[in-house]
């Protein structure tokens, strides 16, 4: 396994760390956790890949406990990571909610403790006063960021100046590489680590879809799977690494091996090219809403702006930040194959974004878009 330092720290951590998140939204929080997730965990430990990045809510606590049982004798082998959720982003909540966190996981300590997304109604000052408070009390040994904005994680580093946050951790995979123009100069030049999550989005791909074809034959050539190359590709810069799920025993083992692999320049650029960062701004006006069971979804200018489901942060809340001048990551969209009049996408990821930039500037508004399809 190829190893990273923690931001300026001389920790050493490996460059694909184990994430344990199943799904997203409402699928994360309710997802189970059990016996096989902790056989694979302690199989991921012994093949090298000793970063674990867990959260809080993943599975409304279930997966915390299942790591504590899973690393009860190789804690000293393992480095944890953990996020809070943005409800519990007052001082006292964050205080509890990593005592918490530590009952779970039969710890006394966690290695690098997350936001896991910014809430807007809480001074982050105050959030990152008790992160600040955990480390002094020897609880917490890294603070880390999680789907902030570039301009919160300036505030923070400009905040935390005994204990700087090392890392940021952000969606990174060929589909959306919009990291790459901020999150990972910005972790770059700030001695930062950057942690990408999702690092196989590509894998949604139609099998017939040409990129997908070129690189399983570029893989090939390296006596490699797709998933291996892809892998050895997004880790290739210094200082950045990424957290991904299993649940097959024979990727595990191939993940483990990308420590390995030089891919030669000319390839590197060639995947570049492949995947191209292909950003559209698409009309607000063009999209409709796509419901599905995975997480709560406005359908309404009117239910957005009474965020009747209590979601942190806001569609009005994000819609300030676009209006301040902060860059929010695009959206996805997929053509949709039913259109009704004008609604040509339909919108699949980024629905609070979505909304945020129709109440920041009306439905005229052309929206930063990746096109999933």
């Amino acid at each position: 396994m190829k190893y990273t330092f923690l931001g300026t720290s001389s920790e050493a951590i490996p460059v694909v760390g184990l994430g344990m998140g199943k799904g997203i939204g409402n699928q994360a929080k309710t997802a189970i956790y059990g016996s096989e997730d902790e056989r694979l965990l302690r199989l991921g430990v012994d093949l090298g890949m000793t970063f674990i990045d867990v959260a809080y809510d993943y599975g409304s606590g279930q997966a915390e406990e299942a790591l504590g049982m899973a690393i009860a004798n190789i804690r000293n082998k393992v480095f944890i990571a953990t996020k809070f959720p943005p409800e519990k982003s007052s001082y006292a909540d964050v205080l509890r909610s990593a005592e918490e966190s530590l009952r779970r996981l039969k710890t006394d300590r966690v290695d690098l403790f997350q936001t896991h997304w910014p809430n807007p109604q809480i001074p982050l000052e105050e959030t990152l006063r008790a992160m600040e408070k955990l480390v002094n009390d020897g609880k917490v040994r890294h603070i880390g960021l999680s789907n902030c904005t570039i301009e919160e994680a300036k505030k923070a580093r400009s905040f935390l100046l005994n204990i700087p946050p090392v890392s940021i951790q952000h969606e990174y995979n060929l589909l959306d590489r919009t990291a790459e123009s901020h999150f990972i100069p910005f972790c770059r030049d700030n001695g930062m680590t950057f942690i990408g999550y999702s690092p196989l989005a590509h894998t949604r791909l139609g099998r017939k879809d040409e990129r997908l074809i070129r690189i399983e034959e570029m893989a090939e050539k390296y006596s490699l799977s797709s998933t291996q190359l892809v892998l050895s590709w997004l880790t290739r810069q210094e200082g950045t690494m990424v957290v991904m799920r299993t649940s097959n025993e024979q990727h595990l083992l191939e993940n483990a091996k990308i420590g390995d692999l030089m891919l030669a320049p000319e390839d590197i650029d060639a995947i570049s090219s492949i995947f191209a960062n292909d950003v559209k701004n698409i009309p607000a006006s063009l999209m409709s809403i796509k419901i599905d069971n995975s997480q709560k979804a406005y359908t309404t200018l009117e239910e957005a702006c009474e965020n009747c489901y209590g979601l942190t942060p806001s569609p009005s809340e994000l819609a300030l930040q676009i209006k301040a001048g902060e860059t929010l990551k695009p959206i996805k969209i997929s053509i949709d194959s039913n259109v009704k009049g004008n609604l040509r996408y339909e919108v699949v990821e980024g629905k609070l974004r979505y909304w945020a930039w129709v109440i920041a500037y009306g439905k005229d508004v052309s929206i930063p878009s990746i096109i999933k399809n």
